[in-house]
């Protein structure tokens, strides 16, 4: 059996919800990683009352692991076409293309639906924040989840 989760794939259509319901914001690599722990986490956060991926001991602990499989994510995002990528002064900067929105747009199972109902939660509640006061909260929220 093929393995799809905790898969550069898994972690592709996640990106395209993302970025498809950002309303057309530029990212970095970085908060879109951000982000999409945030989402995928949202009780922890106080963003909403449940945890895409359920409750368990682990999971506030797989950020580094997620956090490093983004980089081969985006690079198939892009070079499908899926993903428009644009050098700006303070590095890459990553939004969704036309085809990407069509694809996203396609995307209507229930997990996916949650996903873009709490990604545009997250999206708002931390926009206008630098990306490291966005990490501060990881680590404070991910700390005080292993103190429990």
């Amino acid at each position: 059996m093929n393995k799809i989760f905790n898969t550069t794939f898994e972690s592709s259509l996640r990106i395209l919800l993302l970025l498809y319901v950002s309303e057309d914001e530029q990212m970095t690599l970085d908060r879109i990683a951000d982000y999409d722990f945030i989402t995928i986490y949202s009780k922890y956060f106080g963003i909403s009352n449940m945890a895409l991926h359920g409750e368990n001991e682990f999971g506030l602990s797989e950020f580094a692991a997620r956090r490093g499989m983004m980089q081969s994510t985006m690079k198939s995002l892009v070079l499908d076409g899926l993903v428009s990528v644009k050098r700006r002064q303070n590095g890459f900067q990553y939004s969704i293309s036309a085809v990407g929105k069509t694809v996203a747009g396609k995307m209507e199972s229930e997990y996916a639906s949650n996903y873009k109902m709490l990604a545009r939660k997250t999206v708002e509640h931390f926009k206008g924040q630098s990306e490291q006061k966005i990490m501060k909260t990881i680590s404070n929220v991910s700390a005080e989840f292993l103190r429990r």
